[in-house]
């Protein structure tokens, strides 16, 4: 599953927020660093293959 895109995170949000609605605000606060951290082993492993080749 690939979450390194907005669309992802919105339908993250989207989801999680209809189960569990009282954590909203923390999904969202945290939705940010999620994007983050899932670009960066894409951009990573660009880096490798680049460097490899």
């Amino acid at each position: 599953m690939r979450f390194a895109n907005l669309s992802s995170v919105g339908i993250l949000l989207s989801g999680m927020g209809a189960m569990i609605p009282e954590r909203k605000d923390d999904l969202i606060a945290v939705s940010g660093k999620a994007l983050i951290a899932a670009t960066l082993p894409s951009c990573f492993t660009g880096l490798v293959v680049g460097i490899i080749y």
